[in-house]
């Protein structure tokens, strides 16, 4: 018999730390209690159900995490197309870059964009690679910002860089740059001098759960301190943030309250970057009226709205995994009889995924345990027009599992 193990106190070090909690010290991860007690499960487990290291399963899964088969998958950022790839010499990995016709031959000629491992020994810190996110000026975009999300030793606390993708180097604050300190944050561009950021703030600036409730409007140049509040959140909600972006020729701005782990309040207006997120000439966020467990992204002008739960509407029922589609302004609006229905499951057939590229989208459906592919052309207005495979499961054998993604919705 064996039970999971749990912490039933404090160290004596940190006992009146946390007030009435007494694992609050375990909330600092690569503290020095936290790691002991880990190091002390581990030899444990170790000692009753031997080291996995020695097995061969651990060492055929490590040989293929380590190969250099693996398919590096591409995501384009303007003329280059960016990859991010770890294996036994990269643990921490690199974030790196090609070209096309590179990225097509057999052995393409990747430049280092910036390598974590690196970094880490540099800077004594055993930094996690979080992610980046690419500022998108639209039509006008250069490609030469990105915000690299980076966590100490994988926490959730991470920290904020402004990067600069020509140079290939961080921007310092003393050159202008923004840094966000380490903090459980939602941070992302709005225009090149302007953040919208929800970090610690200070006292009532998080939620219970520990995550951000105010999302403010930083701008380049000012203190982060000095950020103005745009967006709140309740005490109560998992988090709160605001973001803008682009799409196929479209701003959006939206805001959301992850009320819990399932629902989450949304509220839409047209976005506008010639003008501050704090400014009041912007128009006013309406409350999207879908269920708040329903998801709801765009396509263009158009809002893709994926239900979890039965819903009842202008006198339809749409069950819980159908994706329905319409004008983005209707569905503000809470105007839902031109609701285009893309899927709708049965009881042997269920939405996995989908993926937008410049003109259509792609549904990945699992149709009697077999993947299926269906092609939607979009027309514009919130409508869409299904092109069938000759193929059957729309090209996909059986037997088999496709995954689908755009490497640059632009013009995939």
């Amino acid at each position: 018999e064996h039970h999971v193990a749990r912490p039933d106190s404090a160290p004596a070090s940190s006992a009146s730390v946390g007030g009435d909690d007494p694992l609050i010290w375990l909330e600092e991860v690569l503290g020095e209690e936290a790691l002991s007690w880990v190091r002390g499960q581990n030899t444990r487990a170790v000692e009753e159900l031997g080291n996995p290291e020695g097995t061969e399963a651990y060492k055929r899964i490590l040989a293929i995490l380590d190969s250099k088969e693996k398919i590096p998958y591409v995501g384009r950022i303007g003329d280059w197309y960016y990859n991010f790839w770890q294996d036994e010499t990269h643990q921490k990995g690199i974030w790196r870059r090609t070209t096309l016709d590179s990225f097509c031959t057999a052995e393409p000629a990747w430049e280092t964009v910036l390598d974590v491992d690196a970094l880490a020994a540099k800077e004594g810190v055993s930094w996690v690679w979080g992610g980046a996110d690419v500022l998108d000026e639209g039509p006008a975009s250069r490609w030469d910002r990105a915000l690299v999300t980076l966590s100490p030793g994988g926490s959730d606390a991470v920290v904020v860089r402004e990067f600069d993708l020509e140079r290939c180097e961080f921007i310092t604050e003393e050159a202008g740059g923004f840094v966000v300190p380490e903090a459980k944050s939602s941070v992302s561009y709005r225009t090149r001098d302007e953040l919208l950021v929800g970090t610690d703030f200070g006292p009532g600036s998080m939620t219970e759960s520990g995550y951000p409730r105010l999302s403010k409007s930083w701008r380049r140049g000012t203190p982060l301190s000095e950020a103005t509040t745009v967006f709140e959140g309740e005490h109560a909600d998992i988090s709160a943030d605001q973001s803008l972006y682009f799409d196929r020729g479209h701003w959006h701005e939206f805001q959301h309250r992850a009320l819990d782990f399932y629902n989450t309040a949304k509220w839409y207006r047209t976005g506008d970057p010639t003008r501050r997120a704090d400014e009041p000439q912007l128009a006013p966020f309406r409350r999207i009226p879908v269920p708040d467990d329903a998801g709801v992204g765009t396509f263009a002008d158009c809002a893709l709205v994926t239900l979890r739960s039965d819903w009842e509407v202008g006198g339809e029922t749409y069950p819980t995994g159908s994706l329905l589609s319409l004008r983005l302004e209707d569905c503000v609006e809470g105007n839902f009889s031109s609701a285009q229905v893309l899927f709708r499951p049965t009881e042997r057939s269920s939405l996995q995924s989908s993926a937008g590229t410049r003109n259509f989208m792609v549904l990945s459906i699992l149709n009697n345990v077999r993947t299926e592919l269906q092609y939607w052309e979009y027309l514009g207005q919130g409508r869409w027009s299904q092109r069938r495979s000759e193929e059957a499961g729309g090209g996909v054998p059986v037997g088999c599992d496709v995954g689908v993604s755009p490497v640059w919705p632009a013009d995939s």
